[in-house]
């Protein structure tokens, strides 16, 4: 097992079975983290959405993973439509 990090996009791939131990920005990037088994070779396209307080919330079923902070803005993400481990 490894920690790896990913850019968030709209669609992300991310290594099947990853458990997502943190969201956060990097040089004014927006990455998650997360616990990878290296032994897993398959991959899945993981929907990230970003919203910034007050935004409407979109619809559909989604989980979330963690509130970011940048000067006077706040983002909330979230994947939608996935089970996801969280730690």
């Amino acid at each position: 097992m490894k920690i790896y990090k990913y850019k968030i996009s709209t669609i992300t791939d991310l290594p099947a079975g990853c458990t997502i131990l943190k969201v956060g920005l990097q040089e004014g990037v927006l990455y998650v983290w997360a616990l990878v088994d290296l032994n897993e070779k398959k991959s899945e396209e993981t929907e990230f959405i970003v919203l910034a307080t007050g935004e409407d919330w979109p619809l559909g079923n989604c989980t979330y993973l963690d509130t970011v902070f940048k000067d006077r803005f706040v983002w909330h993400v979230f994947v939608k439509n996935k089970p996801i481990k969280i730690a």
